[in-house]
């Protein structure tokens, strides 16, 4: 008899073993395919977006926007965003991480112009400022000669408590265009 017991133990020590190694490796398994994966979808979204020349002019009553810059945010992607600055004339030409050009799709468009220095007030509506309230919207087609865009600022200027608000559109006030102060 008591050969019998340490045989019937000596029998489920290896089914015991064998089966802790079959979870093992289904555990290893399901691992390697979910890195495999997770890799992958990391991969596709590290993947460059697709880059399209776009650009345009952005007025206020009439008059060129001269000061700042326009900022675009993708609607279907936050982190996906463009930027280009004005020159003398309004106009502008995005660009995304220092390459020429936007993503494809629906963008949100800021135009943020602030007078010159540290923590000066805006010159342009509140609602331009900030992509949840921008009225302003562009569509980057994968066809740039469509990726032109004349923008209108639509709004008055927000009051300055130090200047005693803004008379128009920064840099090209039909009324001089210097938004009070100055010396």
């Amino acid at each position: 008899m008591s050969g019998s017991p340490s045989s019937s133990s000596g029998d489920q020590l290896p089914k015991k073993h064998f089966q802790v190694g079959r979870v093992l490796a289904a555990v290893f398994g399901i691992a390697v395919v979910g890195g495999v994966i997770f890799g992958m979808v990391e991969y596709i979204n590290g993947m460059p977006a697709t880059l399209v020349p776009a650009s345009g002019r952005v007025t206020w009553d009439g008059q060129p926007v001269t000061i700042g810059a326009v900022m675009t945010q993708h609607v279907d992607d936050p982190f996906q965003s463009a930027i280009g600055a004005f020159d003398e004339e309004g106009r502008f030409e995005l660009m995304t991480n220092g390459q020429p050009g936007a993503a494809l799709g629906t963008h949100k468009v800021i135009v943020a112009s602030y007078g010159p220095g540290m923590g000066t007030s805006p010159l342009v509506p509140q609602e331009y400022l900030k992509a949840e309230s921008s009225p302003l919207s562009i569509t980057i087609s994968s066809d740039p000669q469509k990726n032109v865009f004349e923008l209108e600022v639509i709004g008055e200027a927000p009051k300055s408590p130090q200047r005693g608000g803004g008379a128009g559109p920064p840099g090209g006030s039909p009324g001089g265009g210097n938004q009070g102060g100055g010396n």
